[in-house]
């Protein structure tokens, strides 16, 4: 118990991970607009630190606005020290983080500003993060924009900070 939580910790705070999230364009300051009404965790701004589930996400996000998949974007962040942030952290897919999506889905969450767990469609523990509010948006730091077009063809960056 006590060495999951040292790495669960080690994961969120010791190393350095670029999160992706899904767009129709380049969002350097993203504001809670940017994000999803409807997800596994509630509305939010949806990052993953995978990019399986990314392109995943990229798909999904193509067929539901009707899109080509190849205009859309990657925007690629990194999350700052959060400890000021109030939180609900799921490790796994536990009782209470499948508690959490049942209430949750679709709903505003007033109590946390951040919530991290599994993604719900996947079964290996990829992580998905929520930033529910505008203070929580703070905390990310934007690092580059990913053409999918460009980047099939062997490039793909737009720009980089």
């Amino acid at each position: 118990m006590f060495l999951g939580l040292v790495y669960l910790l080690w994961l969120l705070f010791g190393r350095k991970r670029n999160l992706y999230h899904v767009a129709a364009r380049k969002i350097e300051k993203p504001v809670l607009s940017d994000g999803q009404l409807v997800g596994d965790f509630g509305e939010g701004f949806y990052l993953t630190d995978s990019k399986k589930l990314a392109f995943q996400w990229l798909d999904e996000f193509a067929q539901k606005e009707k899109l080509n998949s190849e205009e859309l974007f990657l925007n690629v962040y990194r999350l700052k020290r959060i400890k000021k942030l109030s939180r609900w952290i799921f490790k796994d897919k536990t009782e209470n983080w499948q508690n959490y999506i049942n209430e949750k889905q679709g709903y505003g969450d007033e109590k946390h500003a951040l919530v991290v767990g599994p993604a719900f469609t996947s079964d290996k523990k990829i992580m998905q993060y929520v930033l529910k509010t505008e203070e929580a948006l703070g905390y990310i730091k934007y690092i580059k924009c990913l053409n999918i077009n460009k980047l099939k063809k062997g490039g793909g960056i737009i720009d980089k900070k």
